[in-house]
């Protein structure tokens, strides 16, 4: 699986998955279905390197 290294990589992979999910899970093939996890799976790392999430969260600032 390529990962994506840039930014424009990053918004063409997005705009690729939701045209999937416009579609709709139950009207994919089984072709489309792969390509989506495939997608999902990059993009996930992609976002985990360049957008991490918090491992705690501070609520006593709330």
């Amino acid at each position: 699986m390529e990962q994506i290294n840039t930014q424009e990589e990053y918004n063409l992979a997005l705009a690729e998955s939701e045209t999937y999910l416009a579609k709709g899970f139950d009207n994919l093939t089984p072709e489309e279905d792969d390509q989506l996890s495939h997608l999902s799976e990059k993009v996930r790392m992609y976002e985990s390197i360049h957008f991490p999430m918090p491992l705690n969260i501070a609520t006593n600032n709330l």
